[in-house]
């Protein structure tokens, strides 16, 4: 089994439990597009973003993923917003660095494009990839497991979550549940 795959269905198994109020897809493709992002949270309601996660582990150009979502979100032109988050592994901070400034900086870029309502976030890995020239490879001895569950934990804290109050009224517990506010720069 290829390594990515097994990567996004860890983060997927964590998300399903820690943001249950979206549904969790590995591989999405937008209607009528070819690509495919990672991982994507579809919420239970409108007034909460689209999730959109791509996760970096060893590709040769990160700007690229951010680039098919800033064309896609412009050519749709969905009222939804969208929380397009970028996480790089530890390959992005040691060699391919210009890779990793480039795609945070056209991140950057998209969310100061007015007619779009995209939050762009980026996440630090600590989780090097091994690089085997010409293979697929594989997990081993767990971490990348870890590595993709330390991720999805973090991404859980940032995904919009209703806020749950409660009120007592005649002896009973009534709970009141009021959709935290999204905050799109």
């Amino acid at each position: 089994m290829a390594f990515a795959p097994n990567f996004d269905r860890a983060m997927k198994r964590i998300l399903e439990k820690e943001a249950p109020s979206y549904i969790w897809k590995t591989g999405w493709s937008a209607g009528g597009e070819r690509w495919k992002v990672d991982l994507t949270g579809h919420p239970s309601s409108e007034r909460r973003p689209l999730v959109l996660i791509e996760v970096e582990l060893k590709r040769d150009d990160p700007a690229g993923n951010v680039i098919k979502i800033w064309r896609w979100a412009r050519l749709a032109k969905s009222p939804q917003g969208v929380l397009f988050i970028q996480a790089f592994s530890k390959h992005y901070w040691q060699t391919k660095i210009r890779q990793r400034v480039r795609a945070i900086f056209v991140g950057e870029r998209m969310m100061e494009d007015r007619k779009l309502s995209i939050d762009y976030k980026w996440e630090r890995m600590k989780f090097r990839p091994k690089m085997v020239p010409g293979q697929r490879t594989k997990e081993g001895a767990g971490r990348m497991v870890h590595a993709a569950q330390l991720l999805a934990n973090r991404i859980a804290r940032m995904v919009p979550w209703p806020e749950v109050s409660t009120a007592r009224f005649c002896g009973y517990d009534l709970i009141r549940i009021t959709p935290s506010p999204i905050v799109f720069r």
